[in-house]
């Protein structure tokens, strides 16, 4: 079967799939298990559309990370020659500890098997990066042309009514929005299409529909800045300032603003500003609404899981993960029963000191190793704006939510940004022969 066929025909079966997987047809879930361990097992970017699709309505699509740990551990050595067996063993240490916890989940608290998991979740998603250092090989424009399509058919699915129930939402589209505007930007700007009115009208579209997707749509609009940015420090031969902007530094500034509203966001009450962004009129409104969504949405919830995390001292998972009690700036409590919209406390939240914090410094590392790909000038710029997106949308969204690592969303991310570093590998390679033959010696 030609590559081509065969990428279409994976993706029309993920398609076609939908309405059973979204109607619960437990017969359709138990073979589209099947079907994606072999789509994993494929080893072949040919995958990554139908993957992505069927993570986006899947509720048991946890079994392709764990397809993923087995390939990892089957092409070891090949990840030896990528430079990232030493992070693949950190991660593997904790596998122990996490199917110890999960199976207690299961056969002691009774707790059915995808919630048993689904605490560790983070933990098996980061494994999407070592796939994506594993496929980088035919990873190629018609695979980037299949990630394009899939990206438009779903990013339709979710803003046209009517189709999926009020509230339904594809997380792929919080990187699907800011890649086609990046996308769109560099047709615009870089490549002088002739028909740049009808992509006016696309970008307008795009602009409009983002404001459809209720709370969400401030971390979709600095994402979109911030891969605009890189798009634009890149194709304008400034790939150091792409570098810089994706550097530890931009961690640690999260990192303060974090710690920042923790203890600020009861000085000042910003609830006067809780409006939508499409009522923001002057740079005043934003500014309100900004402040807004660090000091009176996302602070007090911030606060209220570091006291958690203080109270618990767990320097190993905990079994049992409680509310979060937040206090409001005006004083008032509330219980919130879902998560810490904050990446890195929730790691902390979730799997103790120890291993919250490792995880957290790997997964800053894998972003660190895949925005390398930008020190390159001649790299595929299909890939490039795949990794400004993956990039940025992981920077941004660590900091405003966890969607960064759930199953249905790091499986398109992460993997991206395996490829992008195993490109700029390969490239150190074939530019520095003699270095890499030092470093892996032929026996």
């Amino acid at each position: 079967m030609k590559r081509k066929t065969e990428l279409y025909f994976y993706l029309i079966l993920a398609f076609a799939a939908i309405p059973f997987l979204t109607a619960d047809v437990i017969v359709v879930k138990a073979i589209a298990m099947v079907y994606v361990i072999f789509l994993i097992f494929r080893k072949d970017a040919v995958a990554l559309p139908a993957l992505i699709v069927l993570a986006s309505f899947m509720s048991n699509i946890y079994i392709a990370y764990f397809a993923m740990i087995a390939l990892s551990l089957i092409n070891f050595l090949e990840l030896k020659r990528m430079k990232v067996h030493w992070y693949l063993i950190v991660l593997l240490s904790f596998l122990p500890i996490v199917l110890f916890y999960s199976f207690t989940n299961l056969f002691v608290l009774k707790i059915s098997f995808g919630p048993s998991f689904n605490q560790y979740q983070f933990y098996f998603t980061l494994f999407s990066f070592f796939y994506g250092v594993l496929i980088y090989k035919s990873f190629d424009i018609q695979i980037i042309r299949g990630l394009v399509l899939t990206f438009i058919i779903l990013y339709l699915l979710q803003v046209v009514p009517f189709i999926f129930p009020e509230g339904f939402v594809i997380r792929m589209v919080f990187f699907i929005i800011p890649f086609l505007f990046g996308w769109l930007g560099y047709n615009v700007f870089f490549k002088r299409f002739s028909n740049a009115f009808l992509k006016v009208i696309l970008g307008l579209a795009l602009l409009i529909s983002t404001f459809t997707l209720g709370g969400s749509t401030f971390t979709i609009l600095l994402t979109i800045a911030l891969t605009f940015g890189l798009i634009t420090a890149y194709f304008l031969n400034k790939n150091k300032i792409a570098i810089k902007i994706t550097g530890l530094a931009s961690y640690l500034i999260l990192f303060f603003i974090i710690v920042y509203a923790i203890n600020k966001y009861k000085d000042q009450d910003y609830s006067a500003f809780r409006y939508s962004m499409g009522e923001v009129e002057t740079f005043a409104d934003f500014s309100g609404r900004l402040k807004m969504k660090v000091f009176e949405d996302r602070g007090p919830i911030w606060a209220g899981t570091w006291n958690q995390i203080k109270e618990a001292e767990a320097w190993l998972p905990p079994v049992g993960i409680q509310e979060i009690i937040v206090e409001k700036s005006t004083g008032r409590s509330m219980v919130f029963g879902f998560h810490a919209h904050n990446l890195f406390l929730e790691f902390l939240r979730t799997n103790g000191y120890i291993m919250g914090g490792i995880l957290s410094l790997l997964f800053i590392k894998m972003n660190l190793l895949g925005r390398k790909v930008f020190y390159y000038k001649k790299q595929q710029p299909e890939l490039i704006l795949l990794t400004a997106g993956a990039i940025a949308g992981n920077l941004i969204g660590s900091m405003t939510g966890i969607y960064v690592l759930l199953y249905t969303y790091a499986i398109l991310s992460l993997t991206i940004v395996g490829i992008s570093y195993a490109s700029f590998q390969a490239a150190q390679i074939k530019l520095f022969p003699n270095r890499a033959a030092k470093n892996n010696p032929v026996k």
